[in-house]
């Protein structure tokens, strides 16, 4: 149990403030960014008039991009991943651990936890109201980290519930997304304006320079823009760190879960560029060290390995302007504050906590699955068991170890199955329908193979056969179905 840590209010304010007034410069050079393309945009459509309407549009389309991100940006991201709840009784340790980081951080509400099926080792917060704070886990996460090193990430993402970066992030991405989208269009103009020279430049075209100033700094602006962002991001990452041990006194938890998570290939398959800067660790390993949304986890790792007895603002300002040679990240009135937070030197368990052996690895990812509505069969030949997804609507899934082809039990299967069995009853057709080892054959006997026969299918279409027909089985051409001829 995590001991509630002397964090004065005033400690997060002064954070908070600090945060604010280091990124509104960054902020005044994408609002620059904003007011340039928008003129740019409506000077090459009506010239100066239309200029000074392009930034009004710019400010327009900026304020609808905020609203949809601040009111929307939570829940599509949910529902790209596909989230699920974990079961407090199966989970009661992942609660308890929650519990104790919320007591630790003074926090009024207990932020919701969700669960992602993703083998990836990592984590994210989404809510821009502290009452309103939900932390995403991976289940690679569950699976692979201690109870320790789960507690130290869960620790990190509350310190971001604490800073309100996600309010930070939110404007910040809409504003990304924005500059992005308008450099495109920008890039569209300049070469339709191009194309037609005879435009005079009191209506817009432009002389050659401008287009060619103005391209460039279409193709910039969004790079420009990616920089400005990710560094902000990193900067609240760092923050989050050391807010992170100071709750937990334990850095050594911290570092372990940092190892284990760069140790991991398995990459997150639901992301993108823009909200990776959501994540605990960059869900990205590809990236340029330039355009990457999080500090490097090795720099994150040696800063928390030069912390020495104490996790105070003050001891993690010191080790971080160690290890990257930068100036501080801190206020001066939090780094005045130089009273001693003890570390934990125990020694870190690494034994997961949801799987201590292959089979509750299994198990806890099956747990994990359940949750997410998965739907668990086994073939009734060989035993081999199946995991399937919510949306797996195939009617007949194929054993890929003995070839039986086994029912779906989805109920919107079994529905769909019985409204078909319905409308066959409807209508009246020749067609003898026999079930044989779970599979549904349909047949028609002929009356007279020496004359012309009409009959109907299941489906409801007329077929005819020739006399000369000597197949023993056809196709329907309007529902496919396979009629064999007795």
């Amino acid at each position: 149990m995590l001991k509630k840590a002397p964090l004065r209010k005033q400690n997060f304010w002064e954070l908070i403030e600090f945060n604010k007034r280091q990124t509104v410069f960054l902020f005044i050079i994408l609002a620059v960014f904003l007011l340039i393309l928008g003129f740019l945009i409506g000077y090459f459509i009506k010239g100066i008039t239309g200029g000074y309407w392009g930034i009004l549009g710019g400010f327009v389309l900026w304020a609808i991009f905020a609203t949809v991100s601040y009111f929307m940006s939570d829940q599509i991201i949910l529902n790209i991943t596909g989230v699920g709840i974990p079961d407090k009784e199966t989970f009661k340790p992942l609660y308890n651990i929650l519990e104790e980081v919320k007591l630790a951080a003074g926090l009024q509400i207990t932020p919701d936890i969700l669960v992602v099926d993703e083998q990836a080792v990592n984590a994210f917060t989404l809510g821009k109201k502290t009452e309103q704070s939900v932390i995403v886990l991976t289940s690679g996460l569950l699976s692979k980290l201690s109870r320790d090193e789960i507690q130290a990430v869960i620790a990190h993402e509350v310190a971001h519930i604490l800073h309100k970066d996600n309010l930070l992030m939110t404007n910040a991405i809409a504003l990304g997304w924005l500059i992005i989208f308008l450099s495109a269009i920008l890039r569209g103009n300049i070469f339709a304006s191009s194309s037609d020279r005879r435009r005079s430049s009191s209506t817009g075209g432009g002389s050659i320079q401008l287009m060619l100033l103005s391209l460039i700094f279409s193709i910039l602006a969004p790079i420009i823009t990616i920089i400005i962002i990710q560094t902000i991001s990193k900067k609240r990452i760092y923050l989050a760190d050391a807010t992170a041990v100071r709750l937990t006194r334990y850095p050594a938890a911290l570092i372990s879960a940092m190892d284990k998570i760069s140790e991991s290939d398995v990459s997150y398959v639901n992301k993108n560029r823009m909200t990776a800067i959501l994540f605990f660790d960059d869900p990205y390993t590809d990236s340029f060290s330039l355009f990457k949304s999080h500090p490097p986890l090795l720099k994150r790792i040696r800063i928390l390995q030069a912390l020495n007895d104490s996790v105070n603002y003050y001891d993690y300002s010191m080790a971080f302007s160690k290890v990257t040679r930068k100036k501080r990240i801190m206020p001066l009135s939090l780094l005045k504050n130089t009273e001693t937070l003890p570390i934990i030197n125990a020694a870190v368990a690494t034994t997961p906590l949801f799987s201590s052996n292959s089979t509750n690895k299994i198990m806890a990812n099956d747990i994990i699955r359940s949750m997410l509505n998965y739907t668990f069969i086994a073939c009734d030949k060989c035993g081999m068991q199946f995991k399937l997804p919510e949306d797996f609507v195939k009617p007949l899934i194929k054993c890929p170890r003995c070839g039986n082809e086994i029912k779906n039990p989805h109920p919107k299967v079994i529905e769909s199955t019985k409204k078909e069995d319905d409308e066959i009853k409807i209508i009246k057709s020749d067609i003898i329908t026999k079930e044989v080892d779970g599979k549904k054959h349909y047949m028609y006997k002929r009356k007279n193979k020496n004359a012309w026969e009409t009959f109907t299918c299941i489906c409801g279409d007329s077929k005819q056969l020739s006399p000369f027909f000597t197949n023993k089985q056809f196709y329907c051409v309007n529902c496919g179905r396979k009629i064999e001829l007795i």
